[in-house]
């Protein structure tokens, strides 16, 4: 359904209007163990944003996809590890849902983690794609987790935007 983008499908002479779509996140917690295993949580997925593009009146529509959160790692001990996985989603027309990008999170290697830590940074990413036809789509994220060790991770401050011309 998506192809690249080219200097060719623009008229620079007639620019295209562009529509903010605001979405909505949620936070989430992956609540991990102090043993020194890597664990994966029940549940180890949640879904913590979404947005709906209506782009069924354009032709060739080109869609961009931002979203930013705020990890939260909780370190349990010295050996404390974790890592995620950020699934965007494309979904139009009630068909079957597609992977349409990944991004990793890896945290690890904690120097003087003797005690309790929490270490927190913003995670976010851009994505962008040339649909063939406009359609109303869904796009949403999911976080995975791979693995925790001597650890916990909580999402939150989730955000999703899509811009579309």
């Amino acid at each position: 359904m998506s192809t690249s983008i080219k200097k060719s499908d623009y008229d620079h002479k007639n620019p295209r209007e562009v529509t903010l779509f605001c979405g909505r996140g949620v936070s989430t917690s992956f609540p991990g163990t102090d043993t020194f295993t890597p664990t994966v949580p029940i549940p180890s997925s949640a879904r913590i944003a979404q947005v709906t593009v209506d782009t069924r009146h354009r032709m060739k529509p080109v869609i961009e996809i931002e979203f930013s959160s705020i990890v939260s790692f909780l370190a349990a001990g010295s050996d404390a590890k974790a890592s995620l996985s950020f699934l965007l989603y494309r979904n139009c027309d009630d068909e079957e849902p597609v992977v349409v990008n990944s991004w990793s999170y890896e945290v690890f290697e904690l120097e003087n983690t003797t005690i309790r830590e929490r270490l927190s940074t913003s995670f976010a990413f851009n994505f962008c794609e040339c649909l063939n036809d406009g359609d109303c789509c869904e796009y949403f994220v999911e976080a995975f987790v791979g693995g925790l060790q001597q650890s916990s991770v909580q999402i939150n401050n989730v955000h999703i935007t899509a811009l579309a011309g």
